[in-house]
C-alpha cells in the first residue's frame, strides 16, 4: 500500500509532519505511525510518501487510512497553530481501500491549508495556496446605526444587510469567485432563495423577480473585478434590503480558485477551504471573518468536495447547469454500482436514507414533499417517480424508483442525484406505475382504470380502496378470481401485498395465485399460496392443467391466520424455485417445485378457496409486483452539497 499526501502550497512552509494509521475491516489497528514528516519521507514542503502493509486477510481486506494533520513548520520553526486552520482539527482523513495480497494500493490525500493573511480587503483576510480572501457581513455601520443603502417603494433608503467577498490569487492567477444561493428561512413562511449571478444591480428589476416580498422589500448584486499590478482582484457582494425579518436566518457558502472548478465542484480527493455565512438578519451587527461570533466563519470540504451554484470569472458570472433547480438547496449524488449482472431499465432499486436528521436540521419537509429523485440526462435533470416504502421523518425511509437506462455490469451510474430542501414544494412525482411491474392500491375504484384487471371468476368489486370477493364457488377448489393480464410473459420476479379474510361464515382459505400460466375456468394452470384461517396451516398448492396436487409445500405460520385483520405477504419466483413471507417471517425459503408441478412464466390472480359454507369475504390491497435482481445495484449517497 501506497500512501502520498500532496505538497502544502501555501508560501513559507518548509516541512510537514503527519500521523499515519491504517485498520482493517474488523476493524482492529494494523498500524499506527506518527511523526512522518515531509522532511524524511518527501519534498520538504509537506509532500509526503509512505509504504506500508495492509491487510488482505478475508473478511478484513476492506481497509481504512487515517491522516493527520501534526504540524508545519517554517524557516524560524513550528509554525503557531492559531495562524492556520487545520483540515483534520476536528478528526482524521480518511479513505477506505480493498488490500490486495502482494500488491500495491494507492492512496492519495491532497490537503489546502488555510492560513490568517497579513493584508486584507475590508477587516481580516484568510490566504490557501496564493490566494487571497477577505469576507463580512454587515447590517451596520462603524458607529452602531442601520446601513441605509437600498430604496424601499417609497424611495426611502432602509435598513440593509451586505454579504461582502473579495479575493486575489497570485502574480497572473486566474481568479474565480464562487458562490452558493443565498437562503433567507423565516418562520411559517417558504424559504426565500436568491440567486448571486442576478443583476448587476437591483433584482426587483428581473424578470419573476424575487423580491419585493414580505421578508426583503429588495436585493441588489454587485460584481467587479480590478487589477492590482499582476493581481487580478474580484469582488462579489450582495445587499438584502430587510423588511420583517424577525426570527429569519441567511445561509450561504463561497471560495475561490484559481481557474474554474469542474462543474462547480471542488477538487475531489482535497480538503478545499471556503468560508459560511451564518447569520441571524434581526440581530446582525458587523461580522468579520472568523470573527468569534459565528456569523462568518472559514471550513473545510470533506475529500469528496461540495459544490457551488455559482461562480465569478474571466468568462463573466455563470449559474451551474448540474444543479437542478435554485429553489432546492441540497443535492446528494447517488452511485448506483452493478454487480456482475447488468441492470435493465424496468428494474426497481431500492435505497435507505436517515430523514429525520434531515428533518431535525431543518433541511427537509416533515412529509418528504420536497425530497426529489433526479438523473442527469448530459444536458439537463429528468426528475423521476419515486414512491416512499415507509414513512417519512424516520431514521431510515425506503425509496424505490425505476433507473432511466440500462446499467451494464460492473459498472457504476452516478448520474442519480437526491434533491432536497425546498419549503415550498408541491406534490412530487410518486406514480409506483412508473416504478414498479405492477403498483396498485385499487384507490381509482374500479379495475380498469390505470391498471386493468379482469374479474375472470367470482364476484369482485372495489370498496373502501381495496379488492373485494363474496361468496366464492365452482366446482374445483380454486380459479384465478381477479386476474393480471398484463404480466402473462413474467418469469422471475417478487410480490408484496396486503391480505384480509373478513369471512364469519365455516373456514376459508384466502392467498393470491403466482405464474398464473392458463388463467381459464377449469383449466388452470398457476401456484397458489393458500392459508386457513382462524390456523398456522398454509401451504403452495400447484395447478397444472387444472390437475390439483393440493397441500403439496405445506409450512406453519409464527400464528394463526387472523379474522378481519390485515396481514402483509410477500413472493418470489425463480425459475422453478419459490419463496414466501409472512408478515416477515420466511415460510418458503427457495424450495424447488416437483417436476410435474414446474411452470415457467405467468401473471398473478387473487382469490380464494371455492364453495365454504357462506358469509364469505376476501379483501387485497398494496399489490406490488418487481422484477427479481439476482445481483441488486449497491446505492451509496455521496455528500451533502448546498447551493
Amino acid at each position: 500500500m501506497a500512501v502520498t499526501v500532496a505538497p502544502i502550497t501555501l508560501s513559507g512552509v518548509t516541512d510537514a509532519c503527519y500521523t499515519l494509521s491504517v485498520s482493517n475491516g474488523v476493524p482492529e489497528t494494523v498500524w499506527t505511525r506518527t511523526n512522518v514528516c515531509a522532511n524524511a519521507y518527501g519534498d520538504g514542503a509537506g509532500s509526503v510518501s509512505y509504504v506500508g502493509t495492509c491487510d488482505a486477510a478475508a473478511g478484513a481486506a476492506l481497509n481504512t487510512i487515517s491522516l493527520t494533520l501534526d504540524a508545519l513548520y517554517d524557516q524560524n520553526g513550528e509554525i503557531a497553530t492559531g495562524s492556520y486552520q487545520n483540515p483534520t482539527a476536528s478528526g482524521a482523513l480518511t479513505q477506505k481501500i480493498t488490500c490486495l495480497e502482494g500488491r500495491d494500493v494507492a492512496v492519495d490525500f491532497d490537503l489546502t491549508v488555510m492560513r490568517m493573511a497579513t493584508q486584507g480587503f475590508f477587516d481580516v483576510a484568510v490566504t490557501f495556496e496564493d490566494i487571497f480572501c477577505s469576507a463580512k457581513f454587515d447590517c451596520e455601520d462603524p458607529a452602531g446605526d442601520p446601513i441605509l443603502l437600498l430604496a424601499d417603494d417609497t424611495g426611502t433608503r432602509s435598513p440593509t444587510a451586505i454579504l461582502a467577498l473579495a479575493c486575489t490569487g497570485g502574480p497572473g492567477a486566474d481568479t474565480v469567485l464562487h458562490m452558493s444561493n443565498l437562503v433567507v428561512s423565516c418562520p411559517s413562511r417558504a424559504d426565500l432563495v436568491i440567486d448571486p449571478t442576478g443583476g448587476p444591480g437591483n433584482l426587483s428589476a428581473a424578470p419573476s423577480p424575487v423580491v419585493p416580498n414580505a421578508t426583503l422589500f429588495e436585493a441588489a448584486v454587485y460584481r467587479g473585478v480590478e487589477q492590482l499590478g499582476s493581481y487580478n482582484k474580484r469582488y462579489w457582494n450582495v445587499a438584502l434590503g430587510l423588511d420583517d425579518v424577525t426570527g429569519c436566518t441567511l445561509a450561504a457558502t463561497a471560495t475561490a480558485s484559481d481557474g474554474d472548478f469542474t462543474d462547480g465542484w471542488t477538487p475531489p480527493g482535497t480538503t478545499w477551504p471556503y468560508i459560511v455565512f451564518a447569520a441571524e438578519l434581526d440581530t446582525c451587527g458587523r461580522h468579520q471573518l472568523n470573527g468569534g461570533d459565528g456569523v462568518v466563519s472559514t471550513d473545510y470540504t470533506g475529500l469528496a468536495g461540495i459544490a457551488f451554484a455559482a461562480q465569478f470569472g474571466a468568462g463573466g458570472v455563470t449559474y451551474d447547469a448540474s444543479w437542478w433547480d435554485p429553489a432546492w438547496r441540497f443535492q446528494r449524488v447517488l452511485d448506483v454500482a452493478a454487480g456482475a449482472t447488468p441492470l435493465t431499465a424496468d428494474s426497481t432499486f431500492t435505497f435507505t436514507f436517515d430523514h429525520a436528521a434531515l428533518v431535525a436540521a431543518g433541511q427537509s419537509l416533515a412529509s418528504g414533499d420536497d425530497v426529489r429523485l433526479l438523473r442527469w440526462n448530459g444536458a439537463g435533470f429528468d426528475e423521476l417517480d419515486r414512491v416512499a416504502l415507509t414513512g417519512w421523518d424516520s431514521g431510515a425511509v425506503t425509496l424505490a424508483f425505476s433507473p432511466a437506462a440500462a446499467i451494464g455490469a460492473n459498472v457504476t451510474d452516478s448520474d442519480y442525484v437526491l434533491a432536497y430542501g425546498n419549503a415550498a414544494a408541491g406534490a412530487p412525482p410518486a406514480d409506483g406505475r412508473q416504478v414498479y411491474w405492477l403498483w396498485e392500491d385499487f384507490d381509482d375504484g374500479d379495475f380498469t382504470t390505470g391498471n386493468v384487471w379482469t374479474a375472470n371468476h367470482g364476484t369482485w368489486d372495489v370498496t373502501g380502496g381495496y379488492a373485494r370477493l363474496v361468496n366464492p364457488s365452482g366446482s374445483d377448489s380454486f380459479e384465478a378470481g381477479l386476474y393480471y393480464p398484463g404480466g402473462a410473459a413474467w418469469t422471475d420476479y417478487e410480490v408484496s401485498m396486503r391480505i384480509r379474510d373478513a369471512s364469519t361464515g365455516g373456514s376459508s382459505y384466502p392467498g393470491p395465485a403466482l405464474r398464473v400460466a392458463n388463467p381459464a375456468t377449469n383449466a388452470t394452470s398457476l401456484w397458489w399460496f393458500e392459508y386457513y384461517r382462524a390456523t398456522t396451516q398454509a401451504t403452495m398448492r400447484p395447478f397444472v392443467n387444472n390437475t390439483d396436487y393440493s397441500w403439496s409445500y405445506n409450512v406453519a405460520l409464527p400464528a394463526a391466520f387472523p379474522s378481519n385483520a390485515w396481514v402483509t405477504t410477500e413472493y418470489r419466483v425463480v425459475g422453478d424455485r419459490f419463496w414466501s413471507w409472512y408478515e416477515g417471517s420466511v415460510l418458503h425459503d427457495g424450495v424447488t417445485a416437483a417436476v410435474a408441478h414446474r411452470i415457467g412464466a405467468g401473471s398473478i390472480a387473487l382469490g380464494a378457496h371455492n364453495g365454504y359454507p357462506t358469509p364469505q369475504e376476501f379483501h387485497y390491497d398494496d399489490v406490488r409486483v418487481w422484477k427479481h435482481l439476482p445481483n441488486p445495484p449497491t446505492i451509496t449517497l455521496g455528500a451533502i452539497t448546498a447551493h
